[in-house]
């Protein structure tokens, strides 16, 4: 195994240069970091991944401990397939990841302190419609009420995606797995959404066998993810269809659950599905004038779907609308959490070649 320069200038030169092998490398990583780094590593000589990418914690020189990307690749094997030479990089991201604790921290201390009023606004205004409903008000009186209860609702969403995401890029989001059953789940989100669908003129389709039988997943998030993406499918449809499909097939070794989101709205460029999963991001402002939104729920729930081993994927095109996939494993195993992070924007980076 060689390191380059930079990786001793990152954990220290003597202790850098001691690293002659895979198990020196490892030996160095934090002990909760360790499994994740091991799994990775495994899976990407045995050809069951394409790259390595892992965030974290080494011991530096001084003892102190580091945050650190590391990338890699299998770029040779030999005839029987075997990985013969891996390239690959680290960078040195503590600085990065501080701020980010930094600012996680502040963002779930300002959030509960915006929910705790928020909910006692939406409270009293759901109380206050009740109210005058029993007291047989008229609609004049009403409808400014329900005009604060739809406000304050969307800001509690906005300030519960927000709070969501945070905990998503600290690590710190939370799976609750068990076994559900996958045809009842797409019934709820179909009825929720129904209203909704009405009101834009929109039909929807449903292709869901009775039979599909269950997963063991995280049922809530699951159903968040699906929601969202067909609430994206009505937002921007109108008098169109959206079709929403369900199938179980056994792929890549294994089984999995495919959930598929098709509309006939109004599509996007190749340009905006590049950066579609990235936060805050809206077509342009006339998009985000038009339809609201703050970019943050399709950012969500591909990252749910990667925690929970799998992924979300889009086919689009303009003015035709477009096709959101969600792809789970029917059974959620250990090896396949994924805890997820931003990649590494510090341009110091340390070669490694074995």
């Amino acid at each position: 195994m060689v390191l380059g320069e930079q990786w001793s200038r990152i954990v220290g030169g003597g202790h850098g240069n001691l690293i002659t092998t895979i198990n020196d490398f490892q030996a160095l990583i934090h002990p909760d970091d360790l499994p994740q780094a091991r799994q990775q590593g495994a899976d990407l000589v045995r050809g069951q991944r394409s790259f390595y990418y892992v965030e974290h914690r080494v011991r530096s020189e001084t003892g102190d401990w580091l945050w650190v990307a590391s990338r890699a690749k299998v770029v040779e094997r030999d005839a029987v397939g075997r990985a013969t030479r891996v390239a690959g990089t680290n960078v040195d991201i503590t600085e990065r990841k501080e701020i980010e604790r930094l600012k996680n921290s502040f963002i779930a201390a300002v959030s509960h302190e915006l929910r705790t009023p928020l909910n006692a606004i939406i409270g009293i205004t759901e109380m206050l419609i009740e109210d005058a409903r029993d007291l047989k008000r008229g609609e004049e009186e009403i409808e400014p009420l329900e005009r604060v209860l739809r406000a304050g609702r969307h800001l509690l969403a906005l300030i519960n995606d927000i709070l969501d995401l945070s905990k998503i890029e600290a690590g710190k989001m939370e799976l609750y797995f068990d076994s559900f059953p996958i045809a009842p789940l797409v019934e709820d989100v179909v009825k929720t959404i129904q209203p909704l669908a009405q009101k834009n003129g929109n039909q929807l389709v449903v292709n869901c066998s009775a039979d599909i039988g269950t997963m063991y997943s995280d049922q809530t998030r699951v159903q968040q993810a699906l929601l969202n993406l067909v609430s994206n499918a009505n937002k921007f449809t109108e008098r169109g269809k959206i079709t929403i499909s369900a199938r179980r097939a056994a792929e890549d070794g294994g089984a999995w659950i495919t959930l598929v989101v098709t509309d006939t709205g109004i599509g996007m460029t190749p340009e905006l599905m590049g950066r579609l999963f990235q936060e805050f991001v809206q077509a342009d402002a006339t998009t985000h004038i038009k339809y609201g939104g703050t970019g943050l729920g399709l950012v969500i729930s591909r990252r749910l779907s990667q925690m929970m081993g799998g992924d979300i994927t889009v086919e689009s095109e303009v003015g035709q609308g477009s096709t959101f996939t969600i792809r789970l494993p029917v059974e959620v195993l250990a090896a396949q959490l994924v805890p997820l992070a931003r990649s590494p924007q510090t341009p110091q980076a340390a070669g490694a070649r074995s």
